[in-house]
């Protein structure tokens, strides 16, 4: 049963796209199949796999951005696969738009892109084509599609800065500037439950009116007391052998499987243009030194200072160009400049290493970790089939472990919200959730984890119920004690605000009452709430900056712990200097250079041909999509 079983989570990051500005539509070149289209612009169509990968790398930003995974209830109340299919449609939208003005992106400015790339750098800082083809293979990218979506984003980038302009109107800057920039400095009476006379008295009465009032509030959270089998390839490994007989008649039975790829060993001279490719080479033709050349004209800073030498490589290690012109020229040969993403080469193959048989002994450790790993995967599947096996004749997962050998990880009263102890937390307590007593999950695949499955049991459900006025005393006395001092602290600083109205500032009312060391000021309060107190919010700050200096708020502010009377020591507007001044200006710009974008694709996107399969986006995207 579990023999073909393959597992596939999408795990989707974006490398970083240096000096990039739309990103819509990112996931496009990330490596799928398209089945169906979900939608079509302007005749570009958008398969529903595309659509997939698009969303899901959304999803990762939003559970990177919220802390962990979020709920298909969430993510329907958010839209995020209404966001999705907008993003997606406007990046096809503004690519079509801007190749019809005209708009392209050179291969000059792609490899300026690529070798800019701080993701493509090694730990010297410079650009390693290593790294850059690890890099765009590890996050599931093909390179020549990063280098498609490289150059589709340069010629959006082209659109978007046709709508560029520059704010002139200097007096409106500086007047702007100073009300935007305004800093603030507030002093407040702080008042909490030290404040206070004495703490107040509870009656039974009290109690049991609150309890009976508030039962409802007072109850224990439905718990589980629950199991996990877990079946692991890598714990299983234990069980596999391969002797080196099985090694040699593997080998014996194909020699020709494991003959060694051809090679060629090569050296190349990079550089920015065909022109200066082609002026090298007529150096070269002339007996001039071709490491000499590579260490004074090269950009390729991994290789420039070994003369341009690469070593050996096979076909698959280069770009298709530079390797259909390796393999095809003879030893000591100087190539036709050829153009890559990275720019224009000048090869010369210094040896050749042909393809050959390779001994038993050269190969051997190699076969025997192959069919290690194959044996160690049989056994995974065979292992669980077994586990299903007994799992229908009735099997407890305790039991199972006993038999089988296999780790059995028990938990009791673990909450619905809780479960951060449990081994693989994330895939478990969704599943465990729905199970009731005595009932044990279907199989659990571990995100990420081809060969790791997971079994839950229930064991015991332990029912949600309300506390008895007993059990919820202690909680009950916290409760009114907090109320009937919060009720004290207000009234107290009620009383304090209308004293604060007789004299000039609540340091005086402070001063008068043995409260000094409650009074705090607050500078450099900004607008948007930069540096004031975290229990000031946006309407107080607004009703605060259109204050005077030593006016007091006429009502008390609830803060965490208590009550605040809040004054206004001084607002001070700044002019700026000439730099802050042309920064601003450029921010100011930037805001009406995206606002224009932004109408001019509306009015663009009202025109287009835009077709959404309804169905289609739906089966994407599930309930994260929301028919309007």
């Amino acid at each position: 049963m579990f023999k073909n079983l393959k597992t596939l989570f999408a795990q989707m990051f974006m490398v970083l796209l240096a000096a990039s500005f739309l990103t819509w539509g990112a996931n496009s070149y990330f490596v799928n199949t398209p089945k169906s289209i979900a939608i079509e612009v302007n005749g570009e169509k958008v398969a529903v796999s595309e659509l997939q990968n698009e969303f899901n790398f959304r999803k990762r930003e939003a559970e990177d951005q919220f802390g962990g995974k979020l709920s298909d209830e969430f993510l329907n109340a958010i839209k995020l696969g209404n966001a999705t299919v907008n993003s997606v449609i406007n990046s096809k939208l503004s690519l079509d738009v801007a190749k019809q003005l005209g708009f392209r992106a050179s291969p000059q400015a792609l490899r300026d892109q690529i070798i800019n790339n701080p993701a493509f750098h090694d730990e010297n800082g410079n650009f390693n084509k290593d790294v850059y083809r690890m890099s765009v293979s590890n996050y599931g990218f093909k390179p020549a599609g990063y280098e498609k979506l490289m150059m589709e984003e340069m010629i959006k980038q082209n659109l978007y800065d046709l709508f560029e302009t520059e704010f002139t109107a200097e007096d409106y800057l500086k007047e702007s500037f100073k009300h935007t920039f305004a800093n603030m400095t507030i002093r407040a009476l702080m008042l909490n439950d030290a404040h206070i006379d004495e703490s107040p008295a509870i009656t039974a009465a009290e109690i049991k009116g609150y309890y009976q009032a508030n039962a409802h509030h007072f109850l224990t959270e439905e718990t589980r007391d629950f199991a996990t089998l877990v079946v692991r390839a890598d714990q299983l490994k234990k069980k596999v052998n391969t002797t080196e007989a099985e090694a040699r008649e593997l080998f014996d039975a194909d020699p020709e499987a494991f003959t060694s790829e051809e090679q060629r060993e090569a050296r190349h001279i990079l550089v920015a243009t065909e022109e200066e490719a082609i002026d090298l080479i007529n150096q070269l033709d002339q007996g001039a030194d071709f490491a000499t050349l590579a260490k004074a004209h090269s950009t390729d800073t991994f290789t420039k200072e070994k003369g341009g030498s690469l070593g050996y490589f096979n076909y698959a290690d280069m770009v298709e160009s530079f390797s259909d012109a390796a393999f095809n020229q003879d030893i000591g040969a100087i190539s036709d400049p050829v153009e890559s993403p990275f720019g224009f080469h000048i090869i010369q193959v210094t040896a050749i290493a042909e393809e050959k048989p390779q001994t038993f002994a050269e190969v051997k450790d190699e076969i025997i970790a192959d069919l290690n790993a194959e044996k160690a995967e049989d056994v995974y599947y065979e292992t669980l089939d077994q586990v299903e096996d007994k799992i229908a004749a009735g099997f407890t997962l305790k039991q199972i472990s006993d038999e089988l050998g296999l780790a059995l990880h028990s938990y009791q009263g673990v909450k619905q919200t809780a479960g951060s102890d449990v081994k693989f937390s994330a895939d478990v307590m969704p599943v465990v959730t729905t199970l009731n007593e005595g009932q044990i999950s279907d199989p659990i695949l571990v995100e990420g984890q081809d060969t790791i499955t997971l079994y839950a049991e229930v064991n015991k459900l332990n029912a949600e119920r309300t506390l008895t006025i007993d059990e919820a005393r202690e909680q009950i006395l916290a409760e009114l004690k907090t109320a009937k001092e919060q009720q004290l602290i207000k009234e107290k600083a009620q009383k304090l605000l209308i004293e604060r109205l007789n004299k000039n500032n609540l340091s005086a009312v402070a001063s008068a009452h043995n409260l000094t060391d409650a009074v705090v000021e607050t500078a450099n309060i900004k607008r948007n709430a930069a540096g004031a107190p975290k229990w000031l919010n946006a309407s107080h700050i607004k009703l605060l900056f259109a204050m005077k200096a030593g006016e007091v708020m006429s009502t008390v502010v609830d803060t965490p712990d208590g009550q605040a009377l809040v004054e206004v020591v001084a607002i001070e507007n700044q002019a700026p200097d000439a730099t802050q001044l042309e920064l601003y200006q450029n921010q100011v710009s930037k805001a009406w250079q995206e606002d224009l974008f932004a109408q001019y694709m509306a009015h663009k996107r009202n025109q287009a041909n835009i077709d959404i399969n309804e169905p289609s986006i739906k089966f994407a995207l599930g309930s994260a999509y929301v028919t309007e």
